[in-house]
């Protein structure tokens, strides 16, 4: 059978596991198993369903095992979320949802202990309600038990990384999103803990992209029919592993990870923590190579899922080629919504907050689904713009090519829009960034691969990578957007 090395790649909407092989100068990847991954709700709490994910897992392992002799594998997954792990080292409950209603309000109670902006000096990180430090601290506040139980916490490609090797890790870029290590990033912020009344003990040592966390288990490599397997600590964060594919060598590439988040930045060689980068809501993240991704987390894709969704349950399925072409029959309709409002974030009822936004800055409701649709995709790319220019004025390494990964690139009109919006170059792919900088990890580690250089070029070799150019100018719209943010700040003010 063939060598590969495979990637467990989760998404908070969907996992999969990948296969890699080298063929000649090309890299060569097999979809193994793919799978649903939707939160739980239960007893008030929204919950991810960990062992399902599991077990999915192994399936994909076991398909693996029937096709190649696998060499390796390693996963990521989104940010912030963990596990926690008793003393005997069984999960105590299974991991909530970042999008759970505990740490509703915790970052104003948090501001009677320590201010935003010196959290954000302490950290490096943007304060925000979704962060692995707030929902610790809505933990010990809601629920001290199950805190005083915790022996060990585990974030979730870690956690997955102990299902299957029984090791303990805390993985370098994961660890980066959570507002829990200092601000040089060499490891766990114990004083800014312990001031919070959490234990900094909770967390296991820090580990880095390239090592090797242990071997798959002896139980597990028997049930899924393989032999010994190193897994392999990767950038777990899913956006670390992304940007390590881009399709480029540039050593500062602007870029945009477009997914249910639309998380864009600039690869630096240091941290940028400052009265300015505190002020623009951006967050110093680890990558593989020991780099600073400077990033602002948007809302992405996770509005078009939410419409989507709902137009299913109302009877109505659009696939996502069917959406592209309504959206050609729609594009005189000009409504515009500011998509990072709060209301945007919430779970449900989706288009009646589309609608609520429209009629409060006096705009008509969309008459179709494809109006529906073009409203948010404009309005996602004209958000872009501006968050873009403002990045770009704090580093002052402005550029006019901007690299898009991630499953939003597959959208023509996507691109065009942000083309046309940002008046730069979008050069769209690899479309499953993520697993390719996963894989590209372990290619490394394996030596089948010298350095990244060399991966850039496979990956250039191999993937479908689509270079879009301005068409037309955004001027209006972007100024619509402004005036439109102001009235939704009046609005919720009133």
């Amino acid at each position: 059978m063939e060598p590969c090395v495979l990637a467990i790649d989760l998404g908070a909407s969907s996992g999969r596991v990948i296969a890699a092989l080298i063929e000649g100068k090309t890299l060569r990847c097999h979809e193994i198993h793919r799978f649903a991954n939707e939160p739980v709700r239960c007893c008030g709490s929204l919950y991810w369903d960990v062992l399902y994910l599991f077990n999915q897992i192994k399936k994909g392992l076991t398909l693996a095992g029937q096709h190649y002799e696998v060499k390796s594998l390693a996963i990521d997954t989104w940010g912030v979320d963990f596990g926690l792990l008793d003393e005997s080292g069984r999960l105590i409950e299974n991991p909530v949802c970042y999008r759970d209603e505990r740490t509703r309000g915790i970052l104003t109670e948090l501001s009677s202990v320590l201010s935003m902006p010196e959290l954000f000096a302490q950290t490096g990180n943007t304060p925000d309600e979704i962060n692995t430090l707030m929902q610790l601290a809505a933990l010990k506040k809601q629920r001290p038990e199950v805190l005083e139980r915790a022996h060990r916490l585990l974030f979730l490609p870690d956690l997955i990384g102990y299902f299957l090797t029984g090791r303990q890790a805390c993985e370098f870029t994961i660890a980066s999103t959570s507002q829990c290590l200092n601000p040089q990033r060499t490891g766990i912020h114990e004083a800014l803990l312990q001031r919070l009344g959490l234990r900094p003990q909770l967390f296991a040592p820090l580990r880095y992209p390239g090592e090797v966390l242990g071997c798959l288990k002896a139980e597990i490599a028997e049930e899924c029919g393989l032999g010994q397997v190193d897994v392999v600590l990767c950038g777990a964060h899913d956006t670390a592993s992304a940007i390590y594919a881009l399709p480029t060598e540039d050593p500062h590439p602007l870029f945009l990870s477009c997914g249910t988040w639309a998380i864009l930045g600039q690869i630096l060689d240091q941290p940028v923590i400052t009265e300015a980068s505190a002020k623009l809501g951006v967050s110093n993240e680890g990558s593989p190579g020991g780099k600073t991704r400077l990033v602002r987390n948007c809302t992405g894709l996770w509005i078009i899922q939410q419409c989507k969704a709902q137009l299913e349950r109302q009877g109505m399925p659009f696939s996502y080629d069917e959406i592209e072409a309504m959206m050609g029959q729609a594009q005189s309709y000009e409504g515009l919504i500011d998509t990072q409002a709060a209301t945007f974030r919430e779970w449900g009822q989706t288009i009646e907050r589309i609608h609520d936004a429209l009629k409060a800055t006096g705009q008509p409701l969309p008459k179709t689904p494809g109006e529906l649709f073009w409203c948010v995709y404009q309005s996602l790319a004209v958000q872009m713009k501006l968050a873009f220019d403002e990045l770009e004025a704090l580093t002052q390494q402005p550029s006019d090519t901007l690299y898009m990964v991630g499953g939003g690139c597959q959208s023509a009109t996507l691109r065009q829009k942000i083309a046309d919006a940002t008046g730069k170059r979008v050069v769209a792919g690899p479309v499953e960034a993520t697993a390719l900088g996963n894989i590209a990890v372990q290619l490394i580690r394996e030596g089948l691969v010298s350095d990244h250089a060399a991966i850039t070029e496979l990956i250039q070799n191999s993937e479908k990578i689509i270079t879009t150019l301005p068409e037309k100018s955004m001027e209006a719209q972007i100024q619509r957007l402004k005036q439109i943010q102001a009235q939704m700040r009046d609005y919720a003010q009133a």
